[in-house]
């Protein structure tokens, strides 16, 4: 599990979490590791049909809402 603070980059409290990198790839469908990712990078993010945003503070999205990222 990779923890990224959203403080760090100026987002106020939000956080990221990356529960696997099997859902991460390029934009060739290539699977690529988190480590790829840079500051900057541009992603896509694709959602499952049954997302749900948790009633918290921040909004939160559960990780096994997203089917896959991809690097553009």
């Amino acid at each position: 599990m990779t923890w990224i603070s959203g403080e760090k980059y100026n987002f106020g409290d939000s956080k990221y979490e990356l529960q696997t990198e099997e859902k991460i790839f390029n934009l060739k469908g290539n699977k690529i590791e988190v480590g790829d990712l840079k500051i900057g990078d541009k992603v896509k993010i694709y959602f499952t049909s049954d997302i749900a945003v948790l009633e918290t503070y921040p909004g939160k999205i559960e990780s096994k809402c997203i089917s896959k990222v991809v690097k553009q």
